[in-house]
């Protein structure tokens, strides 16, 4: 529960922001503050969420992480700064330094790899100054790693997990197209007592749980991946990512097999185009994982019909637990670190997950 807490999040008049602000408004929150470069679209986000705040709680604010300062107040005057928006290589960097000078506790929705990398170098500083930070909050990454651990932990002697996921929405801004393209082309690895690069044909074309139909999957690698290998001593280890639609399908398999002679602007604006034109419901998430070893296996099946909810719901229970922590906790962690840490059958339960074990 969030009661008597303060939360600030940054990229809070977005659609992600402020799916986040509902459920901890929701939880009792004694405050949340909606802030964003813009002060005036802060505004406005606040007063469309006024419904659910009949007590004065809600404010919003002009700060962005490219703002040290602002940064540093948002930090200073909450429980928990949780981060839901894009982060370019600026912004990464100001951020860590506004943690490194004035501590805190922050949340960071979506996974940036030179925000990660920062955060790991600045470890020292960070612990000196008392901040706390959880990345990779949200629905991907996030639920794939913890649907895996959850087979895992079903199976009890599992020597191997394969995990996969997709997600559908009726929108998806840039940089989350940005990161699709990416994880597809740039990030396509496997576990076999190693890691390997997979090959440019390695897709297989599956259907999803949660009645989001059949689509090409390919493997991508997330740093929640490693948590999940080290936590259950898994052998092998793969992330099947499904994609958005059949034309995006295709887009991203070009990418995949013609590198630079498809150029990543001219792919960006074709995914995009299939957003526009080509991507009917339904909508949500769905994530499978099969554990297996000693001649057995176990599922787990996860599904839910709003992937901003379902991305809300998993940055809020961060933050949530995030304010609470205590002093001996880690300066830096992997949300599936946290999620793993509880109950996380209820937890998933309680956020409107659909849940299935067999």
């Amino acid at each position: 529960m969030a009661d008597g807490l303060s939360f600030a999040i940054i990229g809070g008049y977005g659609q992600l922001g402020r799916a986040v602000a509902a459920p901890l408004l929701d939880c009792g929150a004694d405050r949340v503050t909606i802030a964003g470069r813009s002060s005036e679209k802060a505004g406005k986000a606040a007063k469309d969420l006024a419904g659910r705040d009949r007590t004065g709680r809600l404010v919003s604010e002009r700060a962005g992480a490219d703002d040290g300062d602002a940064l540093g107040s948002l930090l200073s005057s909450h429980d928990v700064v949780i981060h839901a928006a894009p982060l370019d290589s600026v912004a990464a960097r100001t951020m860590c330094e506004a943690l490194s000078r004035v501590g805190g506790r922050m949340v960071l929705v979506s996974h940036d790899p030179d925000a990660i990398a920062g955060l790991q170098a600045a470890r020292p500083k960070l612990e000196q100054a008392g901040a706390k930070v959880i990345v990779d909050a949200g629905a991907d990454p996030g639920l794939p790693g913890l649907v895996g651990h959850l087979a895992a932990e079903t199976h009890g002697a599992a020597e191997g997990v394969e995990i996969s996921a997709r997600y559908r929405a009726p929108e998806v801004g840039r940089a989350g197209l940005a990161d699709i393209l990416d994880s597809a082309t740039d990030a396509a690895w496997v576990y076999a007592d190693g890691w390997r690069r997979a090959g440019l044909f390695e897709v297989r074309r599956r259907a999803w749980p949660g009645g989001l139909g059949a689509s090409l999957a390919m493997p991508v690698y997330l740093p929640e991946l490693d948590v999940l290998r080290r936590r259950h001593g898994l052998r092998r280890l793969a992330l099947w990512h499904g994609g958005l639609n059949g034309p995006a399908d295709l887009v991203v398999s070009m990418r995949r097999v013609l590198g630079r002679m498809f150029p990543r602007e001219v792919s960006l604006a074709a995914l995009k185009a299939t957003m526009r034109f080509a991507n009917p419901p339904p909508y949500g998430l769905g994530i499978s994982a099969v554990a297996a070893g000693q001649g057995r296996q176990s599922e787990v099946l996860l599904s839910h019909s709003d992937v901003y909810e379902a991305t809300a719901g998993i940055a809020a229970w961060c933050a949530e637990d995030l304010a609470g922590d205590n002093p001996s906790a880690p300066s830096f962690r992997v949300a599936l670190e946290l999620l793993c840490g509880g109950d996380a059958k209820d937890g998933l339960q309680e956020r409107g997950f659909d849940l299935m074990f067999r």
